[in-house]
């Protein structure tokens, strides 16, 4: 996919004109180095706008990808703001750093531009307001880890479902397309949302109960039993919000998750960082009171979650 294996890349290349209009990527994590790797490899120029308090970022990043064997260095090209008018903006930011992460952008320098978001957001009013341009929404199929100066591509070849119900389609898809990265086109926002917030809130609770990978924690009956009943609810709680999921299809899409991959979530309980768990707690619990939905499987889940931070 990037070439040969151990092949160097330098993103600030002279075969990369300086007059191209950049492409910014908003983010802290695999996903940027990821989708800038792609971006790169397709002779664009790339830009990560990283976060002066807690760059995770190195200057030379090593990706590597299971399902085609290949392993690239590259040089990251970053920047604490958008010096030039981008060409499209991407935003990789979590959820619980997405309100930080935005005041380094200038709407200004936004007005042309195409704004594609990864981050888990069910309602984007308040980004978008600030922003003063609208969100396109965009979900990343797929399993990287960050560790150190290394992003590793687990599994198979990634996805990428995008909403696609304005004048930017046809050139975000040519963009995507171009830089080798699979996309799923979709045009209903809710069922965007909740068909990739349910296997991502399931799989992070019930591996953060356990503190196991998912390979592991399906092993045993009873919690193959817990991740079915769980399972029912979401799409209990998504129904009620006029989206019709499956829970035969979350189940299946977790039971393919690598048996080496850890869920974002576990990972920073682990480091004492909550927001993430916040943002799926908060989701889960206000629709399902506010809809008088019984999910007492998620409820209990949750709730220990919460009492084992607190010890």
């Amino acid at each position: 996919m990037f070439g040969n294996k151990d092949n160097n890349v330098d993103s600030n290349s002279s075969l990369i004109s300086n007059t191209m209009k950049p492409i910014y990527i908003l983010g802290n994590n695999a996903l940027s180095v990821y989708l800038y790797s792609k971006f790169v490899d397709a002779g664009e120029k790339v830009i990560i706008i990283t976060n002066r308090r807690k760059n995770l970022i190195m200057d030379t990043m090593t990706i590597k990808e299971d399902f085609s064997l290949s392993k690239i260095k590259l040089k990251i090209q970053t920047s604490f703001w958008i010096k030039d008018e981008p060409k499209l903006l991407i935003i990789t930011s979590a959820n619980n750093e997405i309100n930080a992460d935005i005041t380094t952008l200038s709407p200004s320098k936004l007005t042309n531009t195409p704004i594609v978001s990864f981050t888990f957001l069910n309602d984007c009013n308040h980004i978008e307001g600030y922003l003063k341009k609208p969100l396109i929404p965009a979900f990343f199929d797929g399993y990287l880890t960050l560790d150190s100066d290394k992003v590793s591509n687990l599994g198979r070849t990634p996805n990428v479902d995008i909403l696609t119900d304005g004048k930017d389609d046809s050139f975000i898809i040519e963009c995507f397309e171009k830089a080798q990265i699979k996309i799923t086109p979709q045009t209903d926002r809710n069922k965007l949302f909740w068909s990739n917030f349910a296997p991502f809130a399931v799989g992070s609770l019930i591996t953060s109960l356990f503190n196991k990978t998912m390979s592991n924690i399906l092993k045993e009956k009873e919690n193959r039993d817990l991740l079915s009943n769980c399972c029912n609810e979401i799409c209990q709680i998504a129904k009620s919000q006029a989206v019709s999921i499956n829970g035969d299809e979350i189940i299946k899409k977790l039971h393919n998750v690598p048996s080496n991959y850890s869920f974002d979530l576990q990972t920073n309980l682990s480091s004492s960082k909550f927001g993430e768990l916040e943002f799926i707690s908060n989701t889960i619990l206000t629709i399902s009171r506010n809809k008088e939905i019984k999910a007492p499987h998620l409820n209990h889940m949750i709730g220990k979650i919460f009492n084992i931070t607190l010890t």
